[in-house]
């Protein structure tokens, strides 16, 4: 039988290959390196090591060179250190990358950590960049949040519930444990010593455990916070439904038109109230398409300040509200209660008008009380409006924004399909595909920095498959290139180049000679 005839280890070639021979044209490190190039790290906030005057002392490593390897890592899920190392020597498409550099797992981890806050101006550069190609359209805005689960396991986190009932568990076995002790002495048993002794011990460990939870406890109300976490102390228990997880609460904010992310934030917030302004915030100062935007969010984000603070600045808020109490209990909920602005009062199912009774401050928040308590004496429908004498509506200060919101959501009751649609394929594919298993590091800074890192290959990856790479490629090149253009036609005349132009050249093969000549 003939089979495809492989090459010998031993053969010895006449001229090496060349490296760019084993990258494809359409290869994904070639953008990775082409928009790496195009970056100014120093604005972005990447420290550069101080070079010595003499020469002296072995150089550093250039930033964008790390920087592509973590790009490349954390696109293919490979987000250890030793793993990238390695893959820098056993990977073809790495190798041509690094250009052979082989820097090792510290060098790899040092450079992460020491350049964490700089991750997320490089997402936004690449944000800013879909901006220009024109893939975000910033029509329709999803926010939503999910739990990310934190380098810090559940049982070495503990919460004031969880601490009291542990601690009444372990009070509640000392006493089981006291009375199989006394229950042995006034009635004797076979092996009587041997259980005695077992139920000492049994009491012992129980007495230490208790002791430790206490020790914990006292910590925790020193803290004067809700939870402690000893592994990664900016982690929060989060619940969302039966599952429980120590970890952070990231809010994405998502454009329609592609799917890309425009913004994601890290909050140690147990849930999603009072972060939709801040997350929009985020957006805006991204990309301009992101001001004055519709925005989708779930109910979760019902805030009466935060959705003000939105249509303060220019959003549409597509908003769910929370469910109505009063309609849970089978009565007459806010909505079934009519405003009316002429006379500012409220008109109730019964046809009748709840006046302004007084006022009432909670916080920050001024609200006035309507009701009439004469109008509900006789009323025919007061079972199924009230269990009190009489109903009573509360109305915000700033109600008619709230009222917007709900006129929005019933001319369109479909838009949460919508929300969903747009912003949960985003979590689904980082969760599984690139933080599978959470982060690996610990902080809230650090963690900041592998989700940025997420975003970033997460929207690399997606444009990838939007656009044809040749034609990105062709864009890229001309939108980085108008300032390489400016400095070419200047190079003569100029008496002095700056570091970061000069660096900027030498990774353009085109302009190498330019630079030379003027040396």
């Amino acid at each position: 039988m003939s089979f495809i005839k492989r090459v010998s280890r031993d053969q010895v070639l006449l001229l090496p290959d060349c490296l760019d021979d084993y990258v494809d044209e359409n290869n994904k490190v070639r953008f990775i390196d082409e928009f790496v190039n195009g970056l100014d790290l120093r604005e972005c906030g990447f420290i550069y090591p101080k070079e010595r005057i003499d020469g002296r002392g072995r150089p550093a490593y250039d930033p964008a060179d790390l920087l592509k390897l973590f790009i490349y890592g954390y696109s293919y899920g490979i987000r250890s250190g030793r793993k990238l190392e390695r893959s820098c020597k056993v990977n073809l498409e790495v190798i041509w990358l690094m250009g052979k550099l082989k820097p090792d797992f510290k060098t790899i981890c040092d450079f992460r950590l020491s350049n964490r806050k700089a991750f997320k101006k490089v997402s936004a550069q690449f944000t800013l960049l879909c901006s220009k190609l024109k893939l975000i359209s910033g029509d329709f805005i999803a926010v939503d949040g999910t739990s990310i689960k934190a380098v810090n396991n559940i049982s070495k986190s503990w919460t004031k519930n969880k601490l009291n009932s542990a601690l009444n568990k372990y009070e509640q076995e000392a006493e089981k444990y006291l009375k199989d002790l006394e229950e042995l002495d006034k009635y004797p048993s076979p092996k009587k010593e041997d259980k005695q002794q077992k139920l000492k011990n049994s009491l012992v460990i129980n007495q230490k455990l208790s002791q430790e939870l206490t020790k914990i406890k006292n910590q925790l109300e020193a803290t004067g916070k809700e939870s402690i976490s000893f592994n990664d102390p900016e982690s929060r228990p989060i619940k969302k439904g039966r599952k429980s997880t120590v970890g952070y609460n990231v809010q994405h904010a998502v454009d329609d038109k592609n799917y890309l992310i425009v913004a994601a934030e890290v909050t140690s917030q147990v849930n999603d109230l009072g972060s939709l302004y801040s997350t929009l915030k985020a957006t805006s100062d991204v990309i301009e398409e992101g001001k004055g935007s519709n925005v989708l969010a779930d109910k979760g984000y019902f805030s009466n300040e935060d959705i003000k603070a939105c249509e303060d600045n220019g959003y549409t808020c597509y908003v769910p509200e929370q469910g109505d109490p009063m309609e849970g209990r089978g009565l007459y909920g806010k909505d079934d209660f009519i405003y009316d602005k002429h006379n500012d009062s409220y008109i109730c199912p019964a046809g009748k008008s709840l006046a302004k009774f007084q006022n009432k401050k909670r916080g920050s928040k001024q609200f006035w009380i309507y009701k009439t308590p004469e109008a509900c004496i006789n009323c025919s429908l007061k079972a199924k409006c009230t269990t009190s004498k009489s109903r009573s509506i509360q109305r915000w200060e700033h109600e008619y924004v709230l009222e917007n919101v709900r006129k929005r959501m019933k001319a369109k009751p479909g838009v949460m399909k919508r929300r969903a649609a747009i912003v949960e394929h985003p979590f689904g594919t980082i969760k599984e595909h690139i933080l599978t298993g959470g982060y690996n590091l610990t902080g809230k800074e650090s963690v900041q920095a592998e989700t940025s890192l997420a975003q970033l290959v997460y929207n690399l990856n997606r444009v990838l498959n939007i656009m044809k790479f040749s034609e990105l490629m062709s864009l890229l090149k001309d939108i980085q290139g108008v300032f390489l253009k400016y400095i070419h036609n200047h190079l003569l005349i100029s008496p002095y180049l700056s570091m970061k132009v000069m660096k900027l050249l030498l990774r353009r093969n085109s302009y190498t000679n330019s630079l030379i000549i003027l040396v």
